[in-house]
C-alpha cells in the first residue's frame, strides 16, 4: 500500500466516523423533542 492509498482510505474511515457520529446526534436530538412533547415542562402560576 502506498501512502496516496493509506490517505484515502483513513479518509474513508474518518468519513464513516463522522458520519455515525451525525446520525447518533439527530436520533438523540429527535428523542429530546419526543420526550419534550410527551411531557411538556410546567409553568408556575
Amino acid at each position: 500500500m502506498d501512502r496516496m492509498e493509506m490517505l484515502l482510505e483513513s479518509l474513508r474511515v474518518m468519513g464513516f466516523g463522522m458520519a455515525g457520529i451525525f446520525i447518533f446526534m439527530s436520533i438523540f436530538f429527535m428523542i429530546i423533542v419526543g420526550l419534550n412533547k410527551l411531557f411538556p415542562p410546567q409553568k408556575d402560576n
